[in-house]
């Protein structure tokens, strides 16, 4: 299912908010994970950089940056699947997937052939991150040095495609569809993005260690981002399949994943 790589044109943040501004959509309340974010921009990789630029550590790095604006791979017109953290995520459905995997947080260890790790907090990588032989793909992070770091947007952008740039929307599978944005992928499928917690928290049941877990309105606040952003996405012609078995999440089309992996392998045979 992996798809061939062609060009679509990447809207930078400043063409969006300039957009926002033209048509009067700025808010004069910005919601809670926008309030966090603005005026709150962190430097990559915890060296000092004047200019501003994106500056990346790989794992077992001390330091140094990507090629300026590439600290992503080039993943152009392929399809991605994003692994949420949610009750909902199994293996049967990981099983299925033949195309770029994203793993948020706990999701790698279903997944450990996952081409990127993406978790935000500096607090799980310490206390549950994987070592560099249970994990050897890319990882990536809001807070933590030894990986891939991106950072947080000021003002009143709604989605990120500027590389190594991400809103936070207070939660890592939003932060992680951005990074996928960014790789260039044409279709982007969540799994396990359940955004409630009436089925309990985790697919691995509470964070243990004095990590925190998700409550009611943890996922309120979740579901606003991905429905302010949504707009923003379908502008930038990615199209977002959720196949989470169960999900409040209503902002993009639902699918089974099966009919869904059978409609793109048919597009794809016919292209």
């Amino acid at each position: 299912m992996r798809q061939g790589r062609g060009n679509p044109p990447l809207i930078l943040n400043e063409d969006i908010a300039s957009q926002q501004l033209a048509s009067g959509r700025q808010d004069p309340d910005p919601p809670r994970y926008l309030q966090r974010s603005a005026g709150h921009v962190e430097r990559a990789g915890g060296s000092g950089d004047p200019q501003g630029h994106c500056l990346s550590r790989r794992p077992g790095e001390k330091g140094g940056a990507a090629e300026q604006g590439k600290p992503f791979p080039d993943w152009r017109g392929e399809t991605v699947a994003i692994l949420g953290g949610g009750p909902s995520l199994c293996q049967q459905d990981i099983d299925r997937l033949d195309c770029r995997i994203i793993a948020v947080n706990d999701a790698w260890r279903l997944c450990r052939h996952a081409d990127i790790l993406y978790a935000c907090d500096a607090a799980w990588w310490r206390k549950k991150g994987p070592s560099q032989t249970e994990f050897r793909g890319l990882r990536v992070s809001l807070q933590h040095t030894d990986a891939i770091r991106v950072r947080r947007v000021a003002g009143i952008i709604r989605f990120s495609v500027e590389p190594g740039k991400v809103v936070t929307g207070s939660n890592s599978g939003f932060q992680a569809m951005q990074v996928a944005a960014q790789t260039g992928a044409k279709r982007i499928i969540l799994l396990g993005f359940d955004m409630t917690v009436t089925r309990g928290v985790h697919w691995h049941g509470p964070h243990g260690e004095g990590l925190r877990n998700p409550k009611e309105n943890s996922c309120h606040t979740w579901r606003r981002a991905f429905r302010d952003a949504a707009p923003v996405i379908e502008r930038l012609g990615i199209e977002v399949i959720n196949c989470s078995r169960e999900t409040e999440l209503t902002c993009f089309p639902r699918e089974p994943l099966e009919d869904a992996l059978c409609r793109l392998s048919q597009t794809n045979t016919a292209a």
